[in-house]
């Protein structure tokens, strides 16, 4: 009796042979080696990987290599298998789910619409170009040197106020200077230090409102895109 298309196409067994085009014999660690012919052997069934229990998984793919190691499939599932026939991969039971390659395959749709989403920030609202970065750079810079300034000017200062006596240390004037400078150069150490935090202050307020922004933004593209 003929085989039907009706039965060609749902992947029923047909009688024991040799298997075609000198198919491999099938293992239980082979399942990357075939996992396309094994879901569409599924879908043929009216199966789906990701709707099965790893114990429902183990047992299909063994009905399949059955099948296959008898010959008895059609001979398109023993052909167009190039990619799948040199994989290297193995399906390790004990370690993956049973779901992985329907999660490979929704994979790369998450990709295209996390790039579709990233898109969409990039265009609404662009990335840092690191301008701002820079400008802290040169302030840093500039306060650095106008403290290197203002040291060596206390030093003029303090120098011209003093006696020869003073200089070469034989002057108790010379103690008082010092400590003078000293206590100048708190000051100032307290001023910047002042000033610092409050730059600080401000630069974490705008981070945390870009933050807020971003987080809204991505939000909404994820609403967007799915």
């Amino acid at each position: 009796m003929r085989d039907t298309a009706a039965e060609r196409c749902r992947g029923e067994a047909r009688p024991r042979r040799a298997r075609p085009h000198e198919a491999p014999r099938l293992h239980m660690d082979d399942y990357y080696a075939r996992a396309r012919e094994f879901r569409a052997w599924l879908t043929a069934r009216h199966q789906y990987l990701d709707e099965l229990t790893s114990t429902e998984a183990r047992r299909a793919f063994r009905e399949f290599a059955d099948a296959w190691n008898a010959g008895s499939l059609d001979d398109a599932y023993y052909t167009g298998t190039a990619r799948g026939a040199h994989s290297r991969y193995r399906w390790a039971w004990a370690r993956a789910a049973p779901c992985a390659a329907a999660d490979v395959e929704r994979g790369s749709e998450r990709r295209a619409a996390r790039a579709a989403a990233q898109a969409w920030l990039d265009e609404h609202a662009p990335r840092a170009t690191g301008r701002e970065a820079l400008l802290a750079k040169k302030k840093e810079r500039a306060a650095s040197h106008r403290a290197m300034a203002e040291r060596r000017q206390l030093d003029d200062d303090v120098a011209d106020g003093l006696s020869e006596d003073a200089l070469l240390g034989t002057d108790s004037s010379f103690a008082a200077a010092l400590a003078e400078r000293e206590r100048a150069a708190a000051r100032r150490a307290e001023a910047r230090k002042e000033a610092t935090y409050a730059r600080d202050a401000r630069l974490a307020a705008r981070q945390r409102k870009e933050a807020d922004t971003m987080a809204q933004l991505r939000q909404m593209a994820a609403k967007r895109y799915g």
